[in-house]
């Protein structure tokens, strides 16, 4: 009765956000920390880790001189998140944020963001890593410390013979890239594949796996000194590009609008709705993008903007290809 109860109340709770992925536009985010407005002055949890089990976020000891937002540097607009700590002994430093609701992984999901380091720090970029936390909080099994998605009066203990089961993941932003001015672009693959990967490996219901929060890992010596700023923390569907050079943005932004006209001059034949339906988010969206080029976060509209010509020139091109063949038969 307790399960039926439990899967029940989480699946009510649960449900409202599943829905609004699944009706979300080509270009969604989902999340998006841009620290513009003070009510995105967030602090860090510096207490335990995320799954609950005992270990302490701070084995460096760091001593934090400031955490928050600012306007002394900005990738996009005119403030950024800053971290700012000195390490009293040896170890790494996990600050952590957690999200107000989780965001269901139905789909292709994607976290990334920008981060610089400050003037005066005695420790490298090489030492900065960024994690998503996510969760399967419809596995029914005994939970090994706690969710963050679960109420604790929804844990069962154990019963004679089981064994609790860690129901979390850190999953790990694999690419970074340096940008001219003095910024780096990090960012996650597909989150969706790597939980539904894991959930599998480990045999965990992958039922409503969600994201609930992301964390940094750093690691010092005594005496180092760590001041870091954070910008554009984004969680979206959209695969994250890295920035493209004036040269070749310059080429696509060409290609774009002979990509338009063929768009319109092929649409009576595509009969496929689905793939109907996808090109023309991508033409409204390529089209947004473009005219998003010079706003304030133009480097991440660059980069979505000439990912997205690529993406729609694969796709159309595929269709004309498939056309041309049935009109040779």
């Amino acid at each position: 009765m307790l399960k039926r109860v439990l899967s029940a109340w989480i699946v009510i709770w649960l449900t409202p956000i599943a829905v609004s992925a699944q009706q979300s536009p080509v270009d969604r985010d989902h999340y998006l920390l841009d620290f513009e407005k003070p009510s995105q002055s967030l602090k860090f949890d510096l207490g335990d880790t995320p799954d609950g089990t005992g270990h302490a976020l701070a084995a460096s000891a760091p001593k934090v001189v400031f955490t928050g937002r600012t306007d002394e540097a900005a990738h996009g607009g005119q403030h950024s998140m800053k971290l700012d700590v000195t390490f009293t002994r040896k170890g790494t430093f996990n600050p952590s944020i957690y999200m107000k609701s989780p965001i269901i992984l139905d789909g292709p999901t994607y976290l990334s963001g920008y981060f610089r380091l400050a003037e005066g720090n005695t420790v490298g970029a090489e030492i900065i890593r960024l994690a998503a936390w996510g969760e399967y909080p419809m596995d029914e099994r005994p939970i090994l410390g706690k969710l963050r998605t679960r109420s604790e009066t929804h844990i069962r203990k154990p019963g004679p013979g089981e064994q609790p089961v860690w129901k979390g993941e850190n999953i790990w932003t694999a690419h970074r890239a340096k940008l001219g001015d003095g910024w780096w672009f990090v960012y996650t693959d597909d989150l969706f594949a790597a939980m539904q990967k894991n959930a599998a490996e480990r045999k965990l219901n992958p039922q409503g796996m969600c994201l609930y929060g992301w964390f940094l890992s750093l690691t010092g010596s005594a005496g180092n000194h760590l001041a870091i700023y954070l910008d554009d923390i984004r969680v979206s569907n959209v695969p994250p590009a890295p920035p493209v050079s004036p040269a070749e943005l310059a080429r696509r932004a060409a290609r774009w609008p002979e990509l338009q006209a063929a768009y319109r001059a092929s649409l009576e034949h595509i009969t496929d709705e689905t793939l109907r339906r996808e090109l023309s988010s991508w033409a409204a969206e390529g089209t947004r993008l473009k005219a998003a080029l010079q706003g304030n976060d133009a480097d991440a509209a660059k980069a979505r903007f000439a990912a997205l010509v690529l993406q729609f020139d694969s796709a159309f091109w595929k269709f004309r290809w498939q056309l041309f063949s049935k009109e040779g038969t």
